[in-house]
């Protein structure tokens, strides 16, 4: 590899690193569920006005219904079931929305679908 190649590389992973570390600070701001429900809501709609916050909320619950060993989401679901079963959960536990919103959204996804063992 070049000199050349060899800077640009290291400047891109350079690059990279500072990205990480920025949506790292934005995510720590949205962490509760009363921050991030209205990016999950829009998500279910044609709303374009959370995109950065719909990321979120998406990315999120999709992380959980794939990675989490207690959720056994139905083999044909969809995310948007996932994001429907983790809204309904949230908004009937008013009381909790300043918790964690990744808590809770396990929570949900695991009373929704249980793996059976």
């Amino acid at each position: 590899m070049t000199l050349g190649k060899m800077r640009l590389v290291a400047i891109l992973r350079l690059l990279m690193v500072f990205a990480l570390l920025a949506i790292s600070r934005a995510h720590a701001k949205y962490e509760s569920a009363n921050e991030m429900m209205p990016g999950c809501r829009d998500a279910t709609s044609e709303n374009n006005r959370t995109l950065f916050l719909q990321g979120l909320c998406v990315g999120a619950i999709n992380a959980l219904a794939d990675t989490d060993n207690e959720v056994c989401p139905p083999p044909n679901s969809t995310l948007g079931q996932s994001l429907s079963v983790v809204i309904n959960y949230i908004e009937a536990r008013p009381e909790r929305q300043h918790e964690n919103f990744t808590l809770l959204a396990r929570e949900a996804l695991r009373q929704a679908w249980p793996c059976r063992r």
